[in-house]
């Protein structure tokens, strides 16, 4: 499995670190884990894509395409949902922002971003602003 999913403690937030290959088939299934995440926990509002670790990646438009669907259908289930991706490769970077313009909802705030503090950062500003907490870890 090329991306490890966790839930914040708090429960508002998911994390996904990638360390493998990435394909697009691992995207979707990635969501299908936050679909089951969002139906046992209805408050969760973020979640924080970590690509730091992947040597390639093997993604397809239409992968994206079906996933930009699935995170229009998750935006049902929540009034307002953040996503910080970061993604520290030219290709990767650029299929993540077609992803963000597939997927564009005035309910669903994306970065994406070649820092991982500059993630951090940025969700800890918009929960904030959501007067939300921000707790990646115990």
């Amino acid at each position: 499995m090329a991306i490890a999913f966790s839930l914040t403690p708090d429960g508002i937030g998911a994390v996904y670190t990638s360390s493998d290959v990435l394909t697009g088939q691992d995207l979707l299934d990635a969501d299908a884990r936050l679909q089951s995440g969002l139906k046992r926990n209805p408050e969760l509002r973020y979640v924080l894509v970590d690509h730091r670790a992947i040597p390639d990646q093997q993604i397809d438009t239409e992968s994206l395409k079906d996933l930009a669907r699935e995170t229009q259908a998750s935006l049902e289930r929540v009034p307002e949902g953040l996503v910080a991706v970061v993604a520290p490769s030219d290709v990767l970077f650029g299929l993540t922002r077609i992803w963000a313009a597939l997927a564009e909802n005035p309910r669903l705030h994306t970065l994406v971003t070649r820092s991982y503090d500059e993630a951090t950062s940025w969700l800890g500003q918009e929960l904030a602003r959501m007067e939300l907490p921000f707790r990646l870890g115990d």
